[in-house]
């Protein structure tokens, strides 16, 4: 759709039937000008929509009216489900979010023999948790030139607009205790937040984090100044540390233009370095700015299908490679089940942290290279590899990577999948020349209320 006919069409209403979900939880309508994507509608429903701005991939729309209601549908818990853009699929009940799920994945690799054959066993897991599952959240401070003050989660597709919230139901419940204190602070006190168009103001930032097993939490404050530029900072945090169950609490100075999160420059204010989170019988370390998976509960789940997969086809026990390693987290977890295990990243912080928790949890068969995956040379280290597992970026692996992921000539290849749109891609890349074939593929529902999913894809080396 181009600039011109959004415009012709823009505030206008039209009756839509939209036929499929998106990765980003939208239902899309084909229409003259192009394609709708419409927030909040059930699939093969009519409704009637009110077209809003332009986006690349359609134009938005919101519905104003239905034909009918499904029996699926459910009342959106959080209050602010039609402007906030944290998540998108409250209005349906999770068995059939994890169908849609589960449909458009199909649908993304229908190129695939597998698919084409077994698309039946292909099954979805859902998460034990519906709500209160996250980890991790970014909330953002903003103000504006006339002084108005907000504090909360960027509004669906506008990127600096601020939705206030009073509670968000997505974090962990123990994450609230923090957020309702901090949000009180800042609309209570003379402390301003951070300009994104003039690039003034101080407060950027609140990035908190959770253990679901410890019940503490990390808090890491991003602003646009140094410590002690921050008005009644110190009285936020003894109240913090007095009234919530507190591991840590950082103080990130970042003065990018970026909006983004950016670490240059950290202080440990409080606590303890790292946030102490535990998957089964092992525990992680998690820094401030480490990847860590954002459902506790969704990553034991996915870690177990993992083994599972490799269990039943008698895989278990000799040498793994971790390719995209992180923090070492799949390899830690499968520790126990494999004599050798060498994780790669190119993140050296995300090394060092995969070295301090293999040495937390007492491990000797462990060891971590600090190199891009694609800039790798096949060494003795990648040899008789009996498993490879790779969880790659959502970009995917990048040719050079998936050229030597073939040479390394692994009995069989794990592919975890958070972006299922480059999967496809990367699997026809392995099946070429009939070397790998696919055992089994398994969903994981690990982000409830959104359009995401994790894939675990088992291919053997067949020839």
């Amino acid at each position: 759709m181009g600039m011109r006919q959004y415009k012709k069409i823009r505030d206008q209403t039209r009756k839509l039937t939209p036929e499929s979900m998106n990765w980003k939880g939208k239902f899309v309508a084909e229409i003259p000008e192009g394609k709708a994507l419409i927030s909040g509608a059930y699939p093969n429903i009519e409704c009637e929509v009110e077209f809003g701005r332009y986006s690349k991939k359609g134009i938005i729309a919101h519905p104003t009216e239905f034909e009918s209601i499904p029996d699926y549908a459910t009342k959106p818990l959080c209050e602010h489900f039609k402007s906030c853009g944290g998540c998108t699929l409250q209005h349906i009940n999770l068995d059939t979010q994890c169908e849609l799920k589960r449909e458009l994945f199909l649908s993304e690799c229908s190129e695939l023999d597998f698919i084409k054959k077994y698309s039946d066993k292909i099954k979805i897991i859902k998460s034990d948790d519906e709500m209160y599952y996250r980890n991790k959240m970014e909330f953002t401070f903003q103000q504006e030139k006339w002084g108005d003050k907000h504090f909360g989660l960027h509004e669906e597709g506008r990127f600096q607009s601020i939705v206030n919230l009073d509670v968000c139901h997505l974090h962990l419940k123990i994450m609230q205790e923090v957020f309702a204190i901090v949000r009180d602070w800042f609309f209570e006190s003379e402390v301003s937040g951070y300009n994104p168009w003039s690039h003034q103001g101080i407060m950027r930032h609140l990035l908190l984090r959770a253990s679901k097993n410890t019940g503490s939490v990390q808090v890491n404050f991003i602003c646009n100044s140094t410590y002690d530029e921050v008005p009644n900072l110190d009285e936020l945090i003894e109240k913090l540390k007095k009234e919530c169950s507190i591991s840590s609490i950082y103080f990130v100075e970042n003065r990018s233009l970026s909006d983004a999160v950016i670490f240059e420059n950290v202080t440990l204010v409080y606590g303890d370095e790292y946030l102490i989170e535990t998957i089964a019988h092992k525990e992680f370390e998690v820094a401030p700015q480490a990847f860590f998976q954002t459902n506790s509960s969704g990553v034991f789940i996915l870690y177990s299908k993992i083994k599972e997969l490799l269990e039943n086809e008698g895989a278990l026990g000799g040498k793994l490679i971790d390719f995209y390693c992180g923090a070492g987290t799949i390899g830690i977890f499968l520790s126990d089940s494999f004599k050798e295990i060498i994780g790669i990243d190119e993140v050296a912080e995300a090394i060092e942290n995969a070295k301090k928790n293999a040495k937390r949890n007492k491990l000797e068969n462990t060891r971590y290279i600090a190199q891009k995956v694609e800039k790798l040379i096949e060494t003795s280290d990648l040899q008789n590899a009996d498993v490879l597992i790779v969880d790659p970026p959502r970009v995917g692996c990048h040719q050079k990577a998936r050229n030597l992921i073939k040479q390394i000539d692994a009995k069989y290849i794990v592919y975890v999948a958070c972006n299922q749109q480059t999967l496809q891609e990367n699997l026809v890349d392995f099946l070429a020349q009939d070397k790998y074939e696919i055992v089994d593929m398994v969903l994981v529902d690990m982000f409830p209320q959104t359009g995401h999913l994790e894939s675990v894809t088992l291919l053997k080396r067949v020839a």
